[in-house]
């Protein structure tokens, strides 16, 4: 494992380096994964190639948020957004122990776990569902000619809103690349569920309350699905989430 160390607005952060709702099942509520990975980490292909296992649950949304802060390395992340990172660094500051790394898998926007270890992410997983049970938060949502309905219900248990908001990504189903450069230099490796955008739709503060989002600004390129999430806080829990499929 190596080491890595970056600036933050809280000071120098030691980094470890891994790289050299409504959608429930019958399992229970659905949990939000949110894989951050690179294209320039030679440890992440084996977390890439494992997250469409828990994209076939129905107990599961798993995304891929790239990060391009392994862009350096001699091979620019063609997926990569600056505004993944931010919310990876986010996270690390919500929990308080600053941990960043790829890949990185957070579960429920609650825990953190390496990518490619099933075995912490199963676990992580049925935390996270218990915690869901104990406070859910109803999120609906449904697709009309003119725009995508968003609806979330009021709080409940011990759900404390903090500058809670509701956020959209916009998801791409699949992504081949062939690396040319960097660690992982003529590898060809599949990429699934990747994050094309997230925007705040609005501000939840707890009460029962509607959005529209037109469908004007629900396209883009290789857009296929559409994920809505509920989440407490910046780099909070997700209380609540759900995919949906999209053909544009």
């Amino acid at each position: 494992m190596r080491h890595l160390k970056l600036a933050l607005r809280a000071g120098l952060v030691l980094i470890p380096l891994l790289c050299s709702a409504t959608h429930a099942g019958a399992q229970g509520p659905a949990v939000l994964l949110e894989l951050y990975t690179s294209q320039g980490c030679s440890s992440c292909p084996p977390a890439d190639a494992l997250l469409p296992t828990f994209i076939a649950r129905r107990d599961v949304v798993a995304l891929s948020l790239p990060v391009d802060y392994w862009d350096r390395l001699g091979w620019k992340d063609t997926f990569a957004r600056p505004e993944f990172t931010r919310r990876q660094y986010e996270y690390a500051q919500g929990r308080g122990d600053r941990q960043v790394y790829t890949p990185q898998i957070v579960v429920g926007g609650r825990t953190h776990v390496v990518g490619s270890s099933r075995r912490e992410i199963e676990e992580a997983i049925a935390i996270a569902q218990n915690a869901l049970r104990s406070n859910p938060v109803a999120l609906q949502t449904e697709l009309s000619e003119k725009d995508l309905v968003i609806a979330v219900g009021p709080a409940t248990g011990s759900v404390k809103p903090d500058r809670a908001r509701v956020i959209l990504a916009l998801v791409q189903r699949e992504g081949r690349v062939a690396i040319k450069r960097g660690e992982n230099a003529n590898r060809e490796v599949v990429y699934h569920n990747i994050v094309k955008s997230l925007r705040v739709v609005g501000d939840w503060e707890g009460t029962a309350r509607t959005w529209r989002v037109p469908i004007s600004e629900l396209g883009g390129p290789n857009v296929q699905s559409l994920v809505v999430m509920v989440q407490l806080a910046p780099g909070g829990p997700i209380a609540a989430v759900t995919q949906l499929e999209w053909k544009g």
